[in-house]
């Protein structure tokens, strides 16, 4: 595409595509991305030193995609930095106004950069918005037909206007392949934090904490559900990573909800992670969600009392083999 057909009023989009072991889905992302009718973009794509041939098949179809966005850059890590840290050596190079994010496996509706920097324009108080998505699987192929039978991630428009902040504290309802933020958000509160598993819900209530955040009832990505996705897995290396996160960013935004919300939240949650642990004999979960307790103050219910009493005792060489 010329850069004459640009339209010069339109405000420049950095999409940042973190690329990790989908070969078999990333045509589905990069035909999605040529068919936007948004077209003033930027486009970074970076392979966290994929197993598979991922790579491989962006640099195919690099040029391809630069002929219509010249500002492509693609690039490969030599060894694996995680989703953060890679999406933090993104942000540190784009330039856009507005920064949309989205893995490798998802992909994008055809009016989707259009309709959510359309509200951003139009409200240049919200630092980040989100729309909803069509849930898939690995036999979801890109275009698909928006029909009222497909499954929407939000069954029904959800309305955040009244306490936002609070909603988001008690649990990350966001979507977040359909998620569009300001760079003026991003400048206000820095990166990911790379020490945390759950980086997007922290990420979001920094935001919540500085500007309002919106919902508009559109689809705009389909959002694939794969077995093998960090959020869905039954390892137990993984669910201890959630679980532990979850703790951390119940605490690092307590000071900002009201007080007796988060010191409720933070008593709930750290309880079923630890009546969790127990019920899958960890001892590294167990002990790890302990840690966590004693570090903040947290009270353990009777039930889990006796749990932890138990397994102190030689009953610990009996459950815990």
């Amino acid at each position: 595409m010329e850069e004459g057909n640009l339209n010069k009023e339109e405000p420049l989009v950095s999409i940042l595509i973190p690329a990790y072991n989908h070969e078999k889905y990333i045509d589905d992302l990069i035909d999605s991305l040529l068919a936007q009718t948004y077209r003033n973009l930027e486009i970074f794509i970076a392979d966290d030193n994929s197993l598979d041939q991922t790579y491989e098949k962006i640099l195919a179809r690099e040029p391809e995609i630069k002929r219509e966005y010249p500002k492509t850059y693609v690039w490969h890590n030599e060894c694996n930095k995680g989703i953060t840290a890679n999406l933090n050596g993104m942000l540190r190079r784009c330039t856009g106004k507005y920064i949309k994010i989205l893995a490798s496996d998802d992909f994008f509706v055809i009016d989707a950069i259009r309709s959510l920097v359309t509200y951003m324009e139009e409200n240049p108080n919200v630092g980040l918005v989100f729309g909803n998505g069509i849930m898939g699987d690995e036999n979801t192929h890109f275009p698909v037909s928006i029909e009222e039978q497909s499954q929407m991630y939000y069954e029904k428009p959800i309305n955040i206007e009244d306490n936002y902040l609070e909603k988001l504290y008690e649990g990350d309802f966001i979507l977040a392949p359909g998620v569009l933020f300001s760079r003026k958000a991003y400048e206000e509160i820095g990166e990911f934090d790379e020490k945390l598993w759950a980086e997007d819900w922290d990420f979001y209530l920094r935001i919540a904490e500085k500007m309002k955040i919106a919902y508009i009832n559109k689809i705009v990505v389909m959002y694939r559900i794969l077995l093998t996705s960090g959020s869905h897995s039954a390892d137990v290396r993984n669910r201890i990573g959630m679980r532990k996160s979850e703790i951390e960013v119940l605490n690092k935004h307590k000071p900002y909800v009201e007080a007796t919300l988060g010191e409720r939240l933070l008593y709930e949650r750290s309880n079923v992670a630890f009546k969790e642990a127990f019920d899958m004999r960890s001892n590294l979960f167990l002990s790890e969600v302990n840690f966590l307790m004693k570090k903040y103050k947290i009270k353990k219910t009777l039930c889990n009392k006796i749990l932890y009493f138990s397994y102190k005792t030689i009953l610990r060489n009996i459950l815990f083999t």
